[in-house]
C-alpha cells in the first residue's frame, strides 16, 4: 500500500543452526569468510567456535571421569 512501510527480519534463520552450520564449515583458516556469509562479527564467530570446542572438551572430560567409575566398580 501506498507509504506503508514493509520490515523483513536481518537473522531469518534459526540462529542455532546457523552456529551449527558455522562450526561445520569451519576448516580454522575461514573465520572473515563465514563471518561475511552469515552477517556475524569475526568476534560473534571465533566465540561460536571457542563455545563449541569448550562444550566438546567438557564432554570429553564427563566421558572419561564417567569411563574410570564405570571401571572402578568392576
Amino acid at each position: 500500500f501506498k507509504g506503508q512501510q514493509i520490515t523483513f527480519p536481518v537473522r531469518f534463520l534459526n540462529p542455532a543452526r546457523i552456529q551449527r552450520i558455522i562450526i561445520q564449515e569451519y576448516d580454522g583458516t575461514n573465520i572473515k569468510a563465514l563471518a561475511t556469509k552469515y552477517n556475524y562479527s569475526e568476534k560473534t564467530v571465533r566465540r561460536i567456535i571457542r563455545e563449541s570446542v569448550e562444550g566438546e572438551d567438557m564432554l570429553a572430560t564427563l566421558a572419561i571421569i564417567f569411563g574410570f567409575m564405570v571401571f572402578m566398580l568392576i
